[in-house]
């Protein structure tokens, strides 16, 4: 967000991040970068000055987790999104050769 951060005043916005609970992502950090630098870089586009705020959504029982950006254009708001799946708890805590070690193969 901070190499957005100029960008994003040229244009006169501001980002807003609303709070929220750490989530687990079974995803690359660098994916989940590339992402949401996307996201905000499309929100940045498509908005009137004002505030650009960024929510995320963690719902039991949702199969992913929702970031979203919700802007002001011209005439009316809009909500752009981004979705990751769910970290699935209790998932290969024993690492990547979890599964090979349950079948009895030993790891190189």
């Amino acid at each position: 967000m901070r190499a957005a951060a100029p960008v994003c005043a040229a244009r006169g916005l501001t980002v807003v991040v609303r709070p929220f609970a750490p989530v687990r992502l079974p995803t690359t950090g660098a994916r989940v970068y590339r992402s949401l630098r996307r996201l905000l870089s499309d929100a940045s586009r498509s908005a009137a000055p004002g505030a650009i705020t960024l929510s995320v959504y963690d719902r039991l029982g949702a199969a992913v987790i929702e970031v979203t950006a919700t802007v002001r254009d011209d005439r009316r708001g809009r909500v752009l999104r981004v979705t990751f799946p769910r970290h699935a708890a209790g998932s290969l805590e024993g690492g990547f050769f979890e599964g090979v070690a349950e079948a009895g193969a030993q790891p190189a």
